[in-house]
């Protein structure tokens, strides 16, 4: 997927696509962008007992993931650890709406 491809499916021209993605949305790039809510759906699904019989690999490829290695890399750098301890992290909850976070005091 591209920015152009979105762009014509919007009827937008694409220079206004990237522009809002830079500009309103915060992200660096399209590919960023993409890859944050292919983190966030994978972070779901991994933190998901219902999917603990699913490869890690299994559910790169299914959130959009081209291979291991970018996915690896990927969710390293945005959560600082990686898939493969991210569901024995305790401290970790992820909310109905698919947005994961740290697990609230209470």
């Amino acid at each position: 997927m591209k920015v152009a491809d979105v762009a014509r499916q919007l009827g937008e021209p694409e220079y206004k696509m990237s522009r809002c993605i830079t500009g309103a949305l915060g992200f660096r790039n399209f590919n960023q962008m993409t890859n944050v809510y292919r983190l966030e759906e994978a972070k779901r699904k991994l933190a998901d007992p219902a999917l603990d019989h699913l490869p890690i690999l299994t559910i790169a490829l299914d959130c959009g993931f081209g291979s291991i290695g970018p996915f690896n890399r990927f969710f390293k750098a945005e959560t600082g650890i990686t898939p493969q301890t991210f569901p024995t992290i305790n401290s970790i909850r992820c909310a109905p709406s698919g947005r994961c976070g740290p697990r609230s005091v209470r």
